[in-house]
């Protein structure tokens, strides 16, 4: 998003795309005119992505008939919220010119690898943005983007494309809390999560052919000279970083070691709350909402676990059985899956919702994803039925 200033400070949320005509209908609520505009947007690196790999994003987008070119710095970012440095100027066209870039932006990559640049990747979409301005001389730009992230064909790979559905709150001024309160006020009636990848790095991601996989706790790397208080918010960072990583696997993924995960990464964070009782006094209800999550992805993972003993106890016998019979038993265990996960799944978001005290319930926005599980009637007849036919297939694996 434009920026007036060198640093850029900006939430991002992922919306699902069928919820896109819902927010509007709220953001029209608030009487404020909104602006539609298409954009077009190519990005530059090198062959081997070396702009990328250290932060930077270069692009060249089109707004109407005007032509900007941007470059963003890695910065930093968390739970969404990313501060970082951004030259933005107007081009002469689709063609990058690096000459229009201040001194300072252009120190920022070295001669060599300017030599280097070529269009990597590009992303199209409708951009529809409202300015919303409020107390204390805040101003936000909310924006809601909605399109796709392309990588053309190339001589060793076909064409790629990823469809994108995303929120961003960019701060003109004021204070960053007030994205964040936006935010949480959008919880109880959209689907939202925190996202922290930006469109450059789906790119780039997309180029590579790089599968979303489960996240891991990686080693914490503290400054010795670091305050007690600031050590204890980079722990604390830490642990939610890899929360909020999995959470999208969580939702969608059929990969149960993201749950996993995202729990690890939840009895990390429950353990630093508890090293550190006496540096920070943690609110009762965040404490009951943290339980609450940490108990909540927990049949999850133990339903996960019965399926597959009874998968690895008919794989254990399969040699003495026939095998037709064998193949009903595992295409009813397939379907018992099936089902269980789904009910598992909008169980598990009703749990959250139910015991997420009221006055922190905001907070846990990422949990409304859970509510477009599959939550169908006549789900209760369905698991029993798969449950019985499972049954019945393992009864009959006799040798």
């Amino acid at each position: 998003m434009n920026s007036p200033s060198p640093v850029e400070v900006e939430l991002k949320l992922a919306l699902p795309p069928q919820q896109a005509t819902r927010f509007i209908k709220l953001m029209a609520r608030r009487r404020i005119p909104a602006v539609e505009q298409a954009l077009l947007t190519r990005y530059y690196d090198t062959p081997d992505f070396a702009l990328s790999e250290q932060g930077i994003a270069l692009r060249v987008r089109r707004i109407g008939r005007r032509w900007l070119q941007t470059l963003k710095t890695e910065g930093e970012r968390s739970g969404g919220l990313s501060r970082r440095a951004e030259y933005e100027v107007a081009s002469g066209g689709r063609t990058l010119d690096w000459s229009r870039f201040p001194a300072e932006a252009q120190a920022r990559v070295a001669e060599a690898l300017r030599a280097q640049l070529v269009p990597v990747f590009e992303t199209d979409f409708t951009r529809t943005s409202w300015l919303l301005v409020g107390e204390h001389g805040t101003a936000i730009e909310v924006a809601l983007d909605i399109g796709e992230v392309r990588v053309p064909k190339r001589k060793d790979a076909a064409a790629q494309s990823q469809p994108l559905c995303e929120i961003e709150l960019e701060l003109k001024s004021g204070q960053p809390d007030a994205l964040f309160a936006l935010a949480l006020d959008w919880a109880a009636q959209l689907d939202a999560l925190p996202l922290d990848i930006s469109k450059a790095e789906r790119g780039v991601r997309l180029a590579h052919r790089l599968a979303a996989e489960p996240v891991k706790s990686l080693p914490l790397v503290l400054d010795k000279t670091l305050s007690v208080e600031a050590g204890f918010a980079a722990v604390c960072q830490a642990c939610l970083t890899q929360f909020q990583a999995n959470l999208p696997g969580v939702l969608d993924a059929d990969d149960i070691e993201y749950v996993h995960q995202a729990r690890v990464a939840l009895r990390r964070l429950r353990a630093a709350l508890r090293l550190f009782r006496r540096v920070c006094e943690v609110p009762p209800d965040l404490l009951q909402t943290l339980r609450a999550l940490v108990a909540a992805l927990g049949p999850a993972r133990d339903w996960d676990v019965l399926i597959k003993r009874q998968r690895y106890a008919v794989e254990f016998f399969q040699s003495l059985v026939g095998g037709r019979r064998l193949a009903r038993a595992q295409t009813a265990l397939r379907n018992a899956q099936d089902s269980l996960g789904r009910s598992n799944d909008a169980q598990v978001a009703n749990h959250l919702l139910d015991t997420t005290p009221a006055s922190a319930r905001a907070a846990a926005m990422f949990v409304r994803g859970w509510l477009a599980a599959l939550q169908a009637e006549g789900a209760p007849r369905e698991n029993e039925q798969s449950v019985q036919a499972l049954l019945q297939a393992l009864r009959k694996l006799k040798p």
